[in-house]
């Protein structure tokens, strides 16, 4: 069941069962849970372990991590073609909109944050979003080699090289419950490669009865994803959210 998040409000810890399996094709699917079945280093990623994949129903979730199955991992594949689990890091567009007026950055992140934490993800999460020249993703964001992956398992980016290069793997147009969001405009004022972008961030992203704010582009896998156009600050608009810790 979503909850609805108001700025400021505290959000409790949720227990929430992970979307079902979702069908992409070829007879292949899509799951949110590794269950841990073979061992598998990978020692020119830094002694990684991995573990296959299987499709579980939701009902089964909470029985396959009392059973020591990690959650937070992604698909990803075995030189030799295997498809199995890596540990990764969500991300999702947020299921609510909102004016310009998101009390700073640190506002997007606690938003970030409540959301996550109502659709039980895990990990702390940070906001794609940046000031005028400053407090951007670039300088804020952890940079990790870990994969970055939609709720379902839709891999985005192969680490956050992969993801500043300009173009990314699939589109971010799911939300924290793997739900597919509507719309096109998306709160950033952040360049492609994570930096800030312009003045454009309704002063600082603390106004919405005034100003322009620039936004990212739902659905674009090119540079449109984060820097696409203007609006105006009172017009809603979602946010992306990063994972940025287990």
């Amino acid at each position: 069941m979503k909850r609805k998040v108001g700025l400021g409000l505290v959000l409790a810890l949720i227990a929430i069962s992970l979307p079902a399996p979702v069908a992409v094709g070829q007879g292949q699917v899509k799951v949110d849970v590794c269950h841990f079945v073979d061992e598998y280093w990978d020692f020119s990623a830094g002694d990684e372990e991995y573990g296959v994949i299987i499709s579980i129903a939701d009902t089964a979730y909470d029985a396959h991590l009392a059973h020591g199955d990690p959650a937070g991992w992604v698909r990803a594949y075995l030189p030799d073609g295997r498809e199995v689990c890596r540990k990764g890091w969500y991300v999702f567009a947020t299921s609510e909109k909102f004016t310009g007026d998101l009390m700073g950055v640190e506002g997007a992140d606690v938003i970030c944050e409540a959301l996550a934490a109502a659709a039980g993800l895990p990990g702390e999460y940070m906001a794609w979003i940046a000031t005028n020249y400053w407090d951007d993703p670039e300088s804020r964001f952890k940079k990790t080699d870990l994969p970055y992956a939609l709720v379902d398992g839709t891999l985005i980016a192969d680490g956050w090289s992969d993801l500043v290069d300009g173009t990314l793997t699939n589109p971010i147009m799911k939300d924290e419950y793997g739900e597919v969001v509507s719309g096109w405009g998306v709160w950033t004022n952040v360049e492609p490669n994570g930096a800030s972008l312009s003045m454009e961030d309704c002063s600082n992203w603390s106004l919405s009865t005034s100003g322009r704010g620039m936004i990212g582009r739902l659905w674009a896998v090119d540079g449109e994803w984060t820097r696409f156009r203007d609006r105006r600050c009172d017009i809603t608009a979602r946010l992306y959210c990063f994972q940025q810790s287990n």
